[in-house]
């Protein structure tokens, strides 16, 4: 039982430390990704969308987000195209636009991907 009490403490206070560790290795990968996707990686521009969409080493903005899905979706990266559709279904980060969201879908489920389908499939239902 001792030895269990001083492996639970010694697992608490690790935590703040682990936590500082975390948000100091997300706002490094943050830079090499933003770097990237600057220098047009789509892949890199999608995933830039996606910390910037979850607020991941990175102050939350979803116009930020949206215009990195849009630089990886007119790259005809699927994933973008998709994430960019749920962007204009929901409103989030530009006006709601049902058109604009079958569009993005569309353009990704021609590709194959399945998020892309099954949204574009959502749009019709």
């Amino acid at each position: 039982m001792k030895h269990l009490l001083m492996i639970l403490v010694a697992f608490f206070l690790c935590l703040p430390v682990a936590a500082q560790d975390k948000e100091k290795r997300l706002s490094k990968d943050f830079k090499s990704l933003k770097a990237l996707a600057e220098k047009g990686d789509a892949e890199a521009q999608n995933k830039l969308g996606d910390r910037y969409y979850h607020g991941q080493g990175v102050e939350k903005d979803l116009a930020e987000a949206v215009k990195w899905y849009r630089k990886a979706a007119e790259q005809e990266l699927a994933l973008g195209q998709a994430n960019l559709g749920w962007m204009y279904e929901n409103g989030q980060g530009v006006e709601k636009d049902f058109k604009e969201a079958v569009k993005w879908y569309r353009k990704s489920a021609e590709q194959g991907n399945a998020y892309g389908q099954a949204n574009l499939g959502d749009m019709y239902r």
